[in-house]
């Protein structure tokens, strides 16, 4: 599907009308199985979608970065239909920057945390089932890097504290934008070279770091983050500043985890990049409990020839035909988004399925439907150059089948 088309992809938008046509005859199937690109007749607009949740209409929300002039990213709200056609959009006031993942469901609202362009202070703000803005509470902390919800009808939130060169994760109550944090130091002397690579980061002109931030069982958290000069993963409890309860280093900038995924106990599905390779691990024990740091060169895992070099990786967890199912998606050489689906029980890969035709395809991410179908979010560079969101969704029997 393609809204405000311009002259350029005449061929594409006659290629979907006609698969659109079919919703008359065949709704049920376009429900099911569908591939929706939603376009735009502002010649320089560019989106990034970031994540995409299910409504309780079967509709759809992605939560996006856009163009803006200057340094920061803006935001942007799609609300899709159950068959991937457009119903509404906001292009939030740019005041608003540097939207964050994931869109967090609580009660019956979403909420998502961004950053304000004046203080560098994080913002959350929560959006209806229709994707309109409903809220937004002021956070003190600066630059937000990635959020996850906690058990406690919480956020956990993963920020940057440019005054005191700190990493920082804290808990989020989203009545009054306030909780308990830890810090870490990024390092001892010499910081100013990490800073700056941080900060580019967030200014959309430097390297994208694989940022994320969670909550295992009890009082425990975790972050992927700079600590000691190194992307870490590292294991923590509120309150404590520069300790942890584990650790595990990667390579400077050049290596670390692009993704972790916890599954039970000690146990995590895990993807990991060294110096442009890339390893996926299924279903890893990872120490959690040791004050020994440890390495990411240990880990070991399975390769992925056609991942792109230092591969952008999200994956998620379900249940199919009473089989635990881990999804691994990401970028791949042939500009194309890649799904990889594993047997947790085996560890061992059953199926592959990739998506994207025409134009170069990334991932934003990928998340389980209300029918037992899945959906993945990403942009598309339409006639090559401008970015585009897309959205994939494909049917229970359709996921069934990739499970061996």
């Amino acid at each position: 599907m393609l809204k405000n088309f311009t002259p350029y992809i005449y061929i594409v938008a006659f290629i979907l009308f006609i698969a659109a046509c079919a919703e008359e005859e065949n709704p049920k199937f376009d429900k099911d199985n569908f591939t929706s690109i939603f376009d735009s007749n502002g010649f320089d607009s560019a989106y990034y979608p970031i994540d995409i949740k299910q409504t309780v209409d079967e509709g759809y929300l992605v939560l996006a970065k856009r163009k803006l002039e200057g340094e920061f990213a803006g935001v942007y709200i799609l609300k899709a239909n159950k068959f991937g056609n457009f119903e509404s959009q906001i292009n939030v006031d740019p005041q608003l920057v540097n939207p964050i993942g994931t869109l967090m469901p609580l009660g019956e609202n979403f909420y998502f945390f961004c950053m304000d362009v004046a203080s560098k202070e994080a913002r959350l703000v929560s959006i209806n089932q229709s994707g309109s803005i409903v809220g937004t509470v002021n956070v003190t902390y600066t630059y937000p890097c990635a959020s996850a919800p906690s058990k406690d009808n919480k956020f956990v939130l993963l920020s940057y504290n440019n005054g005191d060169k700190r990493t920082v994760i804290s808990t989020i109550d989203p009545a009054t934008g306030a909780g308990p944090n830890s810090s870490f130091r990024l390092g001892v002397g010499g910081e100013d070279k990490i800073e700056e690579d941080i900060l580019k980061h967030f200014f959309q002109y430097g390297r994208k770091f694989p940022f994320f931030v969670g909550q295992l069982s009890g009082d425990t958290y975790y972050f992927n983050g700079f600590y000691d000069y190194t992307l870490s993963l590292v294991f923590t409890r509120m309150g404590a500043s520069d300790q942890f309860t584990g650790i595990i280093q990667g390579q400077h900038e050049d290596g670390g985890f692009s993704a972790a995924l916890p599954l039970s106990g000690n146990r995590f599905a895990a993807s990991v990049f060294n110096f442009g390779d890339n390893y996926i691990l299924p279903n890893k024990t990872l120490e959690t409990t040791s004050n020994a740091p440890g390495g990411i060169t240990g880990l070991g895992g399975f390769t992925l020839p056609e991942l792109v070099s230092n591969a952008n990786v999200r994956n998620t967890q379900a249940t199919v035909k009473e089989k635990s199912v881990i999804i691994f998606a990401g970028d791949t050489k042939a500009k194309q988004i890649g799904l990889w689906f594993y047997d947790e029980a085996s560890n061992s890969l059953m199926s592959s399925r990739y998506f994207g035709f025409s134009n170069p395809f990334e991932i934003g991410n990928v998340s389980t439907t209300l029918d037992g179908g899945l959906v993945i979010c990403g942009t598309t560079y339409m006639a090559g150059r401008f970015p585009r969101i897309c959205i994939f969704k494909i049917s229970k029997q359709e996921f069934e089948n990739q499970v061996k």
